[in-house]
């Protein structure tokens, strides 16, 4: 029931936020040089893993994994062992995504990291008696240094700070949308732009606010007439080449004609229809 639930609650998001079920594509770059190479999504696959933990504690999760599959598939009476291998299946979606060219991100290989302490639980569980102490000894030995769960500079923090240089550098649009918004809808792309709509919400704006994705025959009219539908307009101009309403101001003179822009920074421009 949960993991329907689940992917109920996930369709019914997209639709209310980018306007579509599912999305399986266009919504990044194809620029990952393992692009359509299996040996080199599998060497980032482990280069990530080994990041988030330690060569060691990767190595020693791939061992466990290979016992595991040994020992289940050896005898008839062990064979529930090979329902633990499931657990690799979470490799599937850096694969995919990496194959695909999805950019490199190491927060994809996460849930392999708890896999790989599993997977060392059961090598050791599994070793012969008188050499279960020590292998728990060397484990330890080899994977306790490594751990660092208070490291600010840790892979996972940094790809998660990414944006903060842009945060900063959108003060001056949120700063020039507060004093000129008049409390009319602002068209901006949720799909471009959810992040900094979420940090809008900080600064006291709903998102009764915005027209986007999710609002149906509403936004598919904007975006045929942005200045018909909106005072003010959010750009993201860099990203993937820049969003929906960047390629409509560049590709539509007549439309951009409508619009002088007002601010800019970390890739986000405002505009305010003319008068």
């Amino acid at each position: 029931v949960w993991p329907a639930a689940a992917g109920i609650g996930f369709l019914i998001l997209s639709r209310a936020t980018v306007g579509a079920w599912f999305v399986s594509s266009g919504f990044f770059i194809p620029d990952n040089p393992a692009r359509g190479d299996a040996s080199l999504v599998l060497e980032q696959i482990r280069d990530g893993v080994e990041r988030l933990s330690s060569p060691a504690f990767a190595a020693l999760g791939a061992f466990g994994a290979v016992v595991v599959a040994a020992r289940g598939l050896g005898t008839r009476h062990q064979r529930p062992l090979l329902v633990v291998l499931a657990l690799a299946a979470m490799a599937a979606l850096p694969f995919l995504a990496f194959h695909a060219g999805h950019p490199f991100r190491i927060r994809y290989m996460t849930p392999l990291v708890a896999a790989s302490a599993l997977f060392t639980g059961f090598a050791i569980g599994f070793a012969p008696s008188v050499a279960r102490l020590a292998m728990l000894v060397a484990a330890a030995v080899l994977v306790v240094p490594d751990l660092k769960p208070y490291d600010h500079t840790a892979p996972m923090i940094a790809e998660a700070r990414r944006e903060e240089r842009h945060q900063r550098a959108r003060a001056e649009v949120t700063s020039a949308l507060r004093s000129q918004w008049d409390g009319t809808p602002i068209l901006m792309s949720m799909g471009s732009l959810a992040h900094y709509m979420h940090d809008l919400g900080r600064e006291g704006f709903a998102i009764a606010d915005f027209i986007h994705e999710g609002n149906g025959e509403i936004w598919t009219a904007a975006l045929a007439d942005p200045a018909g539908h909106a005072e003010f307009l959010m750009v993201e101009e860099r990203a993937e080449g820049g969003d929906v309403f960047s390629h409509l101001l560049r590709d539509h003179p007549e439309i951009a004609a409508r619009y002088e822009r007002i601010a800019a920074g970390g890739n986000a421009a405002l505009y305010r229809r003319r008068h």
